[in-house]
């Protein structure tokens, strides 16, 4: 175990190449049990060329270990973006769902280790922000429930009227494509309708008195019949 750990933090991929296990799966099993070795090596910060040199010996990267620990979770939580980057290139799931229904998203929240920079960092990487946790909310019903006006920007802003919306007006100009005002309407609508917006979220925003929240919900609803709805409640 000391020997390995020894190879780890010296970076010595030559050494590890050379240790008499047969496979990985050895190497976790005698050496690590409880833990395993790319969390570890997660853990401890491993060089670049090391980490890609383990992270290629596992099939599969999506996993939870016996105490929870997962290896984008924790690459993510570290803010290794250099290791986060290698793990999602060889196929970690970044909507992986943890034993108690979370997300990364979720995870991060409840365990108040997200922030601006990561939140950006996962909706620009395609985490799914429609799942749903254990209770049926939204990520963005719980934010809203928590009162996080600045999570709710960060969001609509990356995901609607965003920067590859604006590039697509721009190229249909400059391929002299001839757009209707209805045409345009519609795509409007149709960026607007990315996100879900609910009445359980309006009624939130008012709960907290948060006008701000309040503003963003008005500004991308498109629904005119869901203030009759949310009165029936």
């Amino acid at each position: 175990m000391e020997r390995l750990k020894n190879l780890i933090d010296s970076s010595n991929i030559n050494q590890l190449k050379l240790l008499k296990f047969n496979n990985l799966k050895n190497i976790n099993e005698i050496e690590f049990k409880n833990n395993d070795l790319l969390v570890y090596i997660i853990e401890t910060n491993a060089s670049k060329p090391f980490f890609e040199f383990v992270v290629k010996e596992y099939d599969n990267l999506n996993y939870e270990l016996d105490n929870g620990k997962i290896p984008l979770f924790i690459a993510i939580e570290n803010k290794n973006w250099s290791m986060v980057n290698i793990l999602i290139r060889h196929k970690a799931d970044i909507n992986f769902c943890n034993n108690n229904g979370e997300n990364i998203l979720f995870y991060l929240y409840n365990n108040e280790k997200l922030d601006s920079k990561t939140l950006t960092f996962l909706l620009k990487n395609n985490i799914n922000i429609k799942f749903k946790n254990v209770e049926g909310k939204s990520f963005i019903e719980k934010i809203i429930e928590g009162n996080n006006e600045n999570f709710i920007k960060i969001i609509f802003n990356s995901l609607i009227f965003n920067n590859d919306f604006i590039l697509s007006f721009i190229q249909q100009g400059k391929n002299k494509t001839c757009l209707s005002t209805q045409s345009i309407n519609k795509m409007l609508i149709n960026e607007k309708q990315k996100l879900k917006i609910t009445c359980s979220m309006f009624h939130s925003a008012i709960d907290n008195r948060n006008l701000g929240i309040l503003k963003i919900l008005l500004a991308h609803n498109t629904n005119d019949k869901i203030f009759e709805r949310c009165n029936k409640y």
